[in-house]
């Protein structure tokens, strides 16, 4: 209990004692390492498990991977800030992917089908189907990122270009234009 005198009157204040922190002994020696805060500075390796599927920003807390407390005090919690890196070929939103794909006129008039690797690395196939519009996204169902939680996964949406020749040869043109009357 510390009580001061000021202008205004008396004040008792009850504190921890700044000797022994509240533990009512003192030791004789204090350690060198800590100084007697109970703890050290140093490095230690934290195992960290991502859980698929966990997105920019999120916030994973790992019971007990914090510093140790002072004096003999429990140990903290460890909390990591997400930061996901962006992909080459996929951009996502939420559980969806988003990819490009450019595509000869052709193909997409012949139903060819097209193949390319999903973000886990399997292969997605996939054919343009008649009537479709180009400005219009290609939707694959459950070929995006997996659901954090494991309750299946986002939609694979493929923005299609058409690529066109740089020259078209007479027979080209003289085919391209019988193809014209046929549709």
């Amino acid at each position: 209990r510390v009580e001061q005198r000021t202008f205004f009157g008396n004040f008792a204040q009850v504190k921890m004692c700044e000797t022994c922190f509240g533990k009512g002994e003192v030791p004789k020696k204090s350690c060198g390492v800590c100084k007697g805060s109970g703890r050290m500075r140093g490095k230690r390796e934290v195992k960290v498990v991502f859980a698929a599927g966990i997105e920019d920003g999120q916030i994973i807390k790992i019971k007990g991977g914090g510093e140790a407390g002072e004096r003999g005090g429990g140990v903290g919690d460890l909390y990591v800030i997400m930061k996901v890196k962006k992909h080459t070929l996929f951009e996502r939103k939420k559980a969806d992917l988003y990819a490009r794909r450019e595509i000869k006129i052709t193909e997409a008039l012949l139903g060819k089908t097209f193949h390319m690797k999903d973000i886990g690395g399997g292969e997605v196939s996939f054919s343009v189907p008649s009537g479709f519009d180009f400005d219009e996204l290609l939707k694959i169902l459950g070929h995006g990122m997996p659901r954090l939680g494991g309750y299946g996964r986002g939609d694979l949406f493929i923005k299609l270009s058409v690529k066109t020749p740089k020259r078209v040869s007479a027979k080209a043109k003289k085919l391209l234009e019988e193809l014209e009357q046929e549709l």
